[in-house]
């Protein structure tokens, strides 16, 4: 399976999922090191895969601990340029609940509730 990400007429044309991750009025978000913006945890939706099972894969991947997908919540679609491609993707958010207490969630890699002392 491949991501679903296709230039199209000179845009780049992308299906992506994340999940809505709440705490303590804190939502949890990602950001790549060398980059200014902030993003769920989740990623691209692979051909054949539905967007409920790419969410499972993703989340597998980014993060640790238990946590459960509740429901489907909201879809998006973005257009922005990055690094003079042009760019429009859909994505399809969910809403995911953890099943530990937020202090024993100090394993997740590449993430951080914004405000909080963990980068």
């Amino acid at each position: 399976m491949s991501d679903i990400c296709v230039e199209l007429s000179g845009t780049l044309l992308n299906f992506r999922v994340g999940g809505i991750i709440l705490s303590d009025d804190q939502i949890l978000l990602c950001r790549l090191t060398e980059e200014s913006w902030w993003y769920p945890p989740g990623g691209r939706i692979r051909t054949g895969e539905s967007s409920l099972a790419a969410i499972h894969r993703e989340l597998e991947e980014e993060l640790e601990g238990e946590w459960e997908v509740a429901s489907l919540k909201a879809t998006a679609e973005n257009f922005f340029d990055y690094c003079g491609q042009l760019c429009q993707e859909f994505c399809i958010f969910y809403e995911v609940r953890w099943l530990s207490d937020r202090n024993n969630r100090s394993d997740c890699r590449r993430t951080a509730f914004p405000g909080s002392h963990r980068a």
